[in-house]
C-alpha cells in the first residue's frame, strides 16, 4: 500500500511538472529603437495586441536613445542568453547591428526586422513601406501643392537606415523627372524635435523664399511645423510623415497640408505574428509590406482615419500611455 502510494505520488509530482512546463508560453523579444515617442508605444500596442491572440510573451526592450545600436546590440544578446523564442527588431542602424543579428540567427532564434532593413540577409523577414514609392509619392504631392515651381527643402531623419535613404531617393528623383521647375535646395537630418527647429531656421536664413517641405519623421515634422509657425511663413507647404495629436491638429489648422501615416499598430502586429509563425513551423514571406496612408483636410475625419490617428493603445498598454 505504502509503495503504490509513493508511486501514484511521484506520478502526480512528475504529471504536475510537465504541466507546468506545458504551461509556459514561448517568449518574444522585441527591440524598438524608442520607447516614449508615439509612434513606439503604438508599435508595443499592436506587439501586444498579437501576443494576447496568439497567446505568446512580450519582451519589450527599447534602448535609451533612438540612434544606440550598441545598446540594442546588448538587448539582443541578452535575449540569445535567455533563449528567448524569437526577436523583433527595429534597428537603430543598418550596419553596427548587424553581427547582433546574425548572433541569433545562428543561435536558432528568428529574427524579424521592421521599419528599415539591415545589411544582411540573415533575417527572417522584413516588414516596411516601400520607401522609394513613398518618397515618390511625396514629391507628387508636395509638386502639386507647390504648382510645379519653386524652391524645396527635405527634412529627414539622422537615423540610419535604408527606408529613410529610399524615401529621400524617390523624393529627388520624382521632383527632378516631374517638376523640373522645383529646385531641391537643402537636405538635412536630424535626431529631434530641437535639432529640427534649429535646421528649419537654419534653411529658411538660407532660403527665405522657401515654398515647399517635405518633413521625414515624426520629429521633424513637429519641429518644422514650430518654427514655420513662429516666423509665419504660411506660404510654405507642408507635406510630413507619420502622425501625432499635434500634427493632426495642425492639419486641422491648415499649418500642414498633407500627412503621411504608417500603420504602427499593424506593423507591431504583424512583426509579432511573422515569429509566432515561424516558431510554430510556418514560413513567413521574405519581405512584407505595410503601407502607407495619405491623410488631408478631406478625409481627416472618416472613420478608417479616426482610427488610424487615434490608435486604441491604452486597452493594450494601460491608463500610463500617452
Amino acid at each position: 500500500m505504502k509503495e503504490r502510494m509513493r508511486l501514484l505520488g511521484v506520478f502526480l509530482l512528475v504529471l504536475a511538472l510537465t504541466s507546468c512546463r506545458e504551461s509556459v508560453k514561448p517568449v518574444i523579444g522585441f527591440v524598438p529603437r524608442g520607447s516614449t515617442q508615439v509612434f513606439w508605444q503604438t508599435v508595443h500596442a499592436g506587439a501586444v495586441k498579437a501576443s494576447r491572440e496568439f497567446d505568446v510573451e512580450l519582451d519589450w526592450n527599447a534602448p535609451g536613445a533612438q540612434v544606440d545600436a550598441a545598446r540594442q546590440s546588448a538587448i539582443i544578446d541578452s535575449m540569445v542568453k535567455r533563449r528567448v523564442a524569437g526577436i523583433v527588431l527595429a534597428p537603430a542602424d543598418s550596419k553596427l547591428i548587424v553581427p547582433a543579428v546574425e548572433r541569433a540567427m545562428h543561435a536558432g532564434i528568428p529574427v524579424a526586422i521592421i521599419d528599415s532593413d539591415v545589411a544582411t540577409s540573415q533575417r527572417l523577414t522584413l516588414i516596411a513601406i516601400d520607401g522609394r514609392a513613398t518618397g515618390a509619392t511625396a514629391a507628387r504631392q508636395l509638386g502639386e501643392l507647390m504648382r510645379r515651381e519653386g524652391k524645396a527643402a527635405l527634412l529627414g531623419s539622422a537615423q540610419d537606415g535604408s527606408a529613410s535613404a529610399e524615401v529621400e531617393a524617390g523624393f529627388a528623383e520624382t521632383l527632378k523627372s516631374i517638376y523640373p521647375k522645383i529646385q531641391l535646395v537643402r537636405t538635412m537630418h536630424v535626431e529631434n524635435k530641437g535639432q529640427a527647429i534649429a535646421a528649419t531656421e537654419e534653411i529658411l536664413r538660407a532660403n527665405p523664399d522657401l515654398s515647399g517641405l517635405l518633413t521625414g519623421s515624426l520629429a521633424s515634422s513637429e519641429g518644422a511645423v514650430y518654427t514655420l509657425r513662429s516666423q509665419a511663413k504660411s506660404q510654405v507647404r507642408i507635406v510630413a510623415f507619420d502622425s501625432s495629436p499635434e500634427l493632426v491638429d495642425q492639419l486641422r489648422n491648415r499649418f500642414i497640408d498633407v500627412l503621411i501615416v504608417r500603420d504602427p499598430m499593424k506593423l507591431g502586429y504583424m512583426a509579432t505574428e511573422a515569429v509566432v509563425k515561424k516558431i510554430r513551423g510556418g514560413s513567413p514571406e521574405g519581405r512584407m509590406s505595410c503601407d502607407v496612408q495619405l491623410v488631408d483636410r478631406t478625409n481627416l475625419e472618416s472613420p478608417d482615419m479616426v482610427t488610424l490617428l487615434y490608435p486604441d493603445v491604452k486597452s493594450y498598454l494601460g491608463p500610463e500611455a500617452n
